[in-house]
């Protein structure tokens, strides 16, 4: 039992590469099922089918997130210089709001993929529809880059439509060539269908200043599946301290009605040991009630209250604990369990002063939120600590 929460509280180690070529009007299929643990990516399982639209449900059946890489007929790839309204030279009179680029910089020169936007999100609804969160997105051949720190003296990369050629770590020029190629990364081998979507993970995983892409369509669904793995954290662990709980208290149980077993026929079920017994389960009695009434498993209490805190944390803020309910005093044995009712202790630190009344904003709008104490220190020069005590 304990094994198997363990492996759930593996939140995101796990990840579908969906890789979609567009060619006469079917969209073929490449999926990488990929477990990233301790910096190390597994190849778990491939599949290459010839229509996306038949097929996806089957191979997208389980609750991981989604890495799409797009290419074929729908993307057209150009170089050309950088310079002020190269884009509008490359689209001519067409608006540029209707289209997503994906550029990657190289000195004077920018290697760029140009997509429909209604072609790319309707990808993305047709994977956002089976209930998988597509967290990144890519498309065209210039993702390729994000390889070149794996394998550096890489003489070629390929993709489904495009061959490109590389001199020192660098993109000297690209063709449309259409051919089976193998490549070698870590003593794995990968076909050209294969590169784009490993290129789209670590492209993901490891950012580069020198690729530009405007996904912010996807923040939303990386910003869901975040805090979905971390309430399932959260539940998974109160289950597992409530399990260990109850067990414990079990054991302690059994031990000690043992125990007073041997002393009753010793000495004559004597009244001292029937009133430990009492104790016993008195204390049993009241774990139980504490369980039953601290909310653990009631979605509208501590769901709620978590989703909502959460959502509402600045990026450049860290929290350090949330304590719902927290204790009056310390818990002292044989002693009632004294809890603060409606109330939320967070604590954490900030180094924008700015950003943290806009946040405090942010709560006392909750409707829930009926007042708000706050203790704010300095601990250095860049640094402050705070700690919220919100009445609920």
């Amino acid at each position: 039992m304990v094994s198997k929460y363990k492996d759930i509280l593996q939140v995101n180690k796990r990840y579908y590469l969906l890789g979609i070529n567009s060619l006469n009007d079917n969209n073929q299929c490449t999926v990488l099922i990929v477990n990233f643990k301790n910096d190390e990516l597994i190849i778990e399982d491939r599949h290459f089918v010839d229509n996306f639209d038949l097929n996806i449900k089957v191979l997208l059946n389980k609750d991981y997130p989604v890495i799409l890489h797009v290419e074929g007929e729908e993307v057209i790839s150009k170089k050309t210089n950088n310079q002020v309204g190269y884009k509008k030279s490359l689209l001519f009179n067409a608006n540029l709001d209707d289209f997503y680029f994906y550029e990657y910089f190289q000195d004077n020169i920018v290697f760029v993929s140009i997509a429909r936007k209604i072609f790319i999100d309707l990808i993305v609804k047709q994977v956002n529809d089976l209930n998988r969160a597509v967290i990144a997105v890519a498309f065209g051949p210039f993702v390729l880059y994000n390889l070149l720190p794996i394998i550096p003296n890489s003489s070629s990369l390929s993709s489904n439509k495009y061959s490109i050629q590389i001199e020192n770590a660098k993109f000297t020029k690209f063709v449309e060539e259409q051919k089976d190629i193998e490549f070698t990364i870590s003593h794995e081998k990968f076909n050209q269908k294969e590169l784009p979507v490993l290129a789209s993970f670590f492209g993901y995983k490891y950012p580069s200043d020198t690729i530009s892409f405007e996904n912010d369509f996807t923040k939303q669904n990386r910003e869901d599946f975040i805090y979905k793995g971390r309430i399932k954290k959260t539940v998974v662990v109160s289950v597992l301290l409530l399990v260990f709980g109850i067990l414990l208290s079990h054991f302690s149980l059994e031990s000690n009605l043992r125990k007073l077993s041997e002393k009753q026929s010793q000495y004559l079920f004597s009244s001292q040991k029937l009133i430990e017994l009492k104790l016993l389960k008195e204390e049993l009695l009241l774990k139980e009630v504490i369980i039953n009434s601290n909310g653990i498993f009631n979605k509208n209490y501590i769901t709620k209250y978590m989703v909502e805190v959460g959502n509402s944390v600045p990026e450049d803020m860290k929290l350090s604990s949330i304590n719902f309910l927290p204790l009056v005093k310390k818990v002292r044995k044989n002693e009632k369990v004294n809890l603060t009712e409606n109330t939320i202790i967070i604590e954490g630190e900030t180094n924008n002063d700015k950003v943290f009344n806009n946040w405090i904003m942010k709560l006392q709008a909750l409707n829930w939120t009926r007042e708000i104490d706050i203790s704010y220190n300095q601990i250095s020069k860049s640094t402050n600590t705070f700690k919220l005590t919100i009445s609920i």
